[in-house]
């Protein structure tokens, strides 16, 4: 008997080590296939959520290129209307845009019509009666206001960058009485018929309507805890917070812990950036992925953070562990059970005899 309990014993403890060891050969892998497949989720995340902010950045441009490209135009339009015209098309297009805090074109000196001289002093026009009209809501209603980046605007269309796009980090403002935070975009006015540039067309383009987009994306996709919107110089733009709209990451972004200084160069360097770290807000470990987007052919990047906690992460590997657990010990104890009955049928016959012999002595 007690040779039968030795030998199951023994047998089971094989079955064990064994089954044991290809479980936890086979979790391993398992659970490493499992991580890195869940890692480049989140990778491919933050990718399409690149893809879409930049959709949103450069659809701006594309509007205004079209309205550009219309002004280009201005030769086939009598010389003496040419200023009301575009008044118009501009008091038109803030109007039917209410994301728009304010619109205005400058262009070079003479170019429009070569009558600057003559248009000193009417609204819309510079100081030489260069034409520079600018129409804003700042207190709601649409009227005409001053502009204070004639010098600027002077200056980058006779620069080297004049025929690319112009993407500016967020700025505060008050847009309909609201004190918001805007991001201005411009884009070249050229001639037609020579290319040349004689003209900037440009935007105050508020951004708090990017803050509710960023709030549904978190509810509508479990799998990102936090998402955030970085302008070109780390200010943010949209956030799991909202109160952290228009400050910077290095004064508000704890969610990078140690590696907030490579998170900010990386923003400032248009770079991809992953790291792993405990957010105080959201009081998990998480997994960090950065990736910059170019908006249009501008010198700007803005940048896209998605944050999902390695309990979320995990939750395939710990399915997976279990899994194995359980299976393994239904295989030892279906082992076990065969071993003591295939035992038990092997040295039955080996016991009679021996208690056979045992008796015939």
């Amino acid at each position: 008997m007690k040779f039968k309990i030795k030998m199951s014993f023994m047998m089971i403890a094989i079955v064990a080590v064994v089954a044991g060891g290809i479980a936890v050969i086979q979790l391993i892998q398992a659970s490493k296939i499992s991580l890195e497949l869940s890692l480049r989720g989140l990778n491919y995340l933050a990718q399409q959520q690149a893809q879409y902010w930049q959709g949103r950045g450069e659809n701006y441009i594309s509007q205004l290129t079209v309205i550009a490209d219309i002004m280009g135009e201005y030769e086939t339009i009598p010389v003496q209307d040419r200023r009301d015209q575009y008044d118009n098309m501009l008091k038109a297009t803030l109007n039917n845009n209410p994301n728009f805090a304010r619109i205005f074109s400058i262009w070079k000196p003479n170019a429009m019509d070569g009558m600057d001289s003559r248009y000193i002093g009417r609204p819309g026009s510079s100081p030489t009666g260069q034409y520079a009209m600018t129409w804003g809501r700042d207190t709601g209603p649409i009227e005409v206001k001053s502009n204070l980046v004639i010098d600027e605007i002077n200056a980058w269309m006779n620069g080297p960058s004049a025929l690319k796009a112009r993407v500016e980090n967020p700025t505060p403002f008050k847009n309909n009485g609201k004190d918001t935070f805007i991001v201005r975009i411009g884009v070249p006015i050229t001639r037609s018929t020579s290319g040349e540039v004689v003209g900037h067309l440009c935007v105050l383009i508020d951004i708090a309507p990017m803050q509710p987009a960023v709030e549904k994306i978190i509810k509508n996709n479990e799998e990102i805890s936090a998402l955030v919107i970085y302008s070109g110089n780390g200010t943010i733009m949209g956030h799991l917070v909202p109160e952290r709209v228009g400050k910077m990451l290095t004064d508000v972004d704890t969610i990078y812990s140690n590696y907030m200084q490579e998170a900010d160069r990386a923003v400032r360097e248009g770079k991809e950036f992953q790291c792993s770290s405990y957010s105080p807000v959201l009081k998990a470990n998480m997994r960090i992925t950065m990736i910059p987007f170019q908006i249009g052919d501008s010198d700007m990047n803005w940048t896209v953070m998605i944050a999902t906690s390695e309990k979320y992460i995990m939750k395939e590997v710990n399915a997976i562990k279990r899994f194995t657990i359980i299976f393994t010990a239904i295989v030892i104890i279906a082992a076990a059970v065969i071993v003591y009955f295939v035992l038990n049928s092997t040295t039955k016959p080996i016991v009679n005899v021996t208690f056979q012999k045992a008796e015939a002595i």
